[in-house]
């Protein structure tokens, strides 16, 4: 897909008031624009979905850390199976605006075909 470049013309305050959101969401400006683009236009599902994400990574690793079960292992293999789990769910965080909007798509589809 090409890219293409799109100018904005901010007034200084919602540039700054862009840029501490950017910084405390931990993403470039681009991105959050591109995020926020992306979610409004599947009507929230983004954020909820990302939401769940990080919500899911919270409880796996309180899960992980608080177990009994897992009392055995040595806390370096915790930290590693912690340290891929992370790795993993970032990666489907960085694919998660472009599934969303996939899904979105096809339900879309799916809803248009059973009208006709």
């Amino acid at each position: 897909m090409a890219e293409e470049t799109v100018e904005i013309v901010l007034d200084s305050q919602t540039h700054r008031l862009l840029h501490q959101l950017a910084e405390r969401e931990g993403a470039d400006l681009s991105r959050l624009l591109l995020d926020t683009a992306l979610d409004r236009s599947c009507q929230g599902e983004l954020k909820r979905a990302q939401c769940l994400l990080e919500e899911f990574a919270k409880t796996l690793k309180e899960v992980v850390e608080e177990s009994e079960t897992l009392s055995r292992i040595a806390p370096s293999e915790k930290e590693l199976f912690l340290a891929s789990v992370d790795g993993s769910l970032m990666a489907y965080e960085k694919m998660l605006p472009r599934r969303v909007a996939e899904l979105r798509t096809s339900h879309d589809k799916e809803r248009d075909s059973e009208t006709d």
